[in-house]
């Protein structure tokens, strides 16, 4: 016989907490059938762990459990989870009958010859606060290890409610957040400030941890104490990747946090361009004001950052909506002296800017939500004199069918047939006077398009307004005596504008 009691485990667990009794047990049994067993339990640091009791005698085939208490800890174990402390357990039988349980010394005397060691247990700290450190730690075999010993995951740190797997979330390691995961971590737990493992993951950045999270099942839509969703953090932290994956995977664009502000508006307040973008692409809303009326247009012209107001008149944002204080993105851009932002202002709506660069996508967006077609700029250019200058021939019939006045002026008398002579898109051209524009239109100065032609010397344009003309009466501006030259129509020679001498004329070629 090599032992006389049964240690029902092999090692001494202990779960660890800073400046706390931190307890656990030993069970043992005695084998003996027929006598009791005496037996002393020793540990190698006395002065950190007591035993109670630390001697005793155990019935034949009696169970018995002791207690292991570990004094309170300013600091971290030397070593963990496995220490270099150890307990022995030392037993011997008692006579027959004994029964106290004070166990005279020298029954385990080395002396003795009938004193059996019969277990030597190593201790282990494991428990919440350890697993959370050690996951600090990235050391993922001894969050493995503590975590076999029935540590538990969800359990949070006093102080900011944050478990393991709000640490391993923060930290980047995926392996480690899987691990958690698998050990019954909850994936939406949520930390003293509101803030979810995967909040914690968007806000540092780490795309592969939040889209294992949201394969676990993480809800996008969770919030924290301010309100802010996981897009609203990818915004304002311009995570442009982070966002794109939100959005495939169904987080709400629009959801407002406590002071009505969404995922734009904070990308809009932190100036990230391309992050606006691609919520914009996605279908955010633009107009979309917080609880204090301001739009994201509003925001972008109070911080003077021109270059987001161009991009939000594009995508249809209205210049015109207030404030609850009763201000305008023109009005609070004057006030503090942004003229960059102003000028943008000025130069039109969303519908305006996409008919100037030729989105026909773009302005289709603006037109299906609602943009007036015949609005104009400061200078009384509508979406069509936009289309037709810089020639955009499928934006210019789009507009025409949506119903823009094909002979539409702006302040000085100019119809998007003189602006697309003046630039020489002769394609544009033949569209709006397909479409009934009239090619003998003058400007407040008495211009027509032909005049233009001439003035621009572009012989293919002014050949086909001639054979547009039908015999009218061109008007020489400019020339001293303001006098007419009659048109054939479909005359096959060309005109060409010349000064001789101190008149200006016609001469035919």
């Amino acid at each position: 016989m090599d032992r006389l009691l049964e240690v029902k485990q092999a090692e001494v667990t202990i779960d660890f907490e800073l400046r706390t009794k931190c307890r656990t047990r030993i069970n043992m049994k005695n084998l003996m059938h027929t006598m009791p067993v005496a037996f002393k339990v020793q540990s190698t640091s006395p002065k950190m762990f007591s035993v109670r009791p630390p001697n005793g005698c155990i019935p034949p085939l009696g169970d018995f459990s002791l207690e292991v208490v570990l004094v309170p800890q300013d600091e971290l174990p030397e070593s963990f989870p496995c220490t270099r402390e150890n307990f022995f357990i030392k037993s011997a039988m008692a006579p027959g009958g004994f029964a106290t349980e004070r166990i005279p010394a020298e029954w385990f005397s080395v002396r003795k010859k009938h004193v059996f060691l019969d277990a030597k247990l190593r201790v282990v700290f494991s428990g919440a606060f350890l697993l959370r450190h050690l996951v600090a730690r990235g050391e993922i075999e001894n969050v493995r290890f503590v975590i076999q010993r029935k540590s538990h995951p969800n359990k949070p740190d006093d102080q900011t409610g944050r478990t393991a797997l709000h640490i391993a979330a923060m930290s980047g390691n995926v392996e480690m957040v899987e691990l958690l995961l698998d050990a019954g971590a909850i994936v939406d737990v949520i930390s003293k400030t509101g803030q979810t493992p995967l909040l914690e993951a968007v806000y540092m950045g780490h795309l592969d941890i939040v889209l294992s999270l949201l394969e676990r099942g993480a809800s996008p839509e969770a919030r924290n104490s301010i309100g802010w969703t996981s897009i609203h953090l990818a915004a304002l932290r311009n995570y442009v990747d982070i966002v794109r994956l939100l959005i495939e995977r169904g987080a709400l664009l629009e959801a407002p946090d406590r002071e009505g502000r969404t995922a734009l508006h904070s990308a809009v307040t932190a100036g990230h361009f391309d992050c606006v973008k691609v919520l914009l692409e996605a279908g955010a809303d633009p107009d979309l004001r917080s609880v204090d009326g301001r739009t994201a247009l509003y925001r972008a012209a109070a911080k003077g950052d021109s270059r987001l107001v161009e991009l939000l008149l594009e995508w249809g944002a209205h210049k015109n909506v207030k404030a609850v204080d009763g201000k305008s993105p023109y009005d609070i851009a004057a006030e503090k002296g942004h003229a960059a932002v102003l000028s943008a202002l000025r130069r039109g709506n969303g519908l305006m800017t996409a008919a100037r660069r030729g989105n026909l996508e773009m302005v289709r967006r603006h037109l299906g939500r609602g943009a007036e077609v015949s609005d104009g700029d400061q200078y009384g250019w509508t979406a069509l004199h936009c289309a037709a200058f810089n020639g955009h021939g499928e934006v210019v019939d789009e507009l025409l069918a949506y119903g823009a006045d094909v002979d539409c002026r702006d302040v000085e008398g100019h119809t998007p047939l003189h602006c697309a002579v003046e630039a020489g898109n002769k394609e544009v051209v033949q569209l709006l006077i397909g479409r009934g524009a009239d090619v003998e239109a003058k400007s407040v100065r008495g211009t027509t398009p032909l005049n233009i032609a001439v003035l621009m010397k572009n012989a293919a344009l002014l050949r086909f307004l001639l054979n547009s003309a039908n015999g009218a009466f061109i008007q020489i501006v400019g020339a001293s005596d303001g006098c007419t030259v009659p048109v054939e129509a479909n005359s096959p020679r060309l005109i060409r504008w010349e000064r001789q001498g101190r008149r200006n004329s016609l001469v035919c070629v």
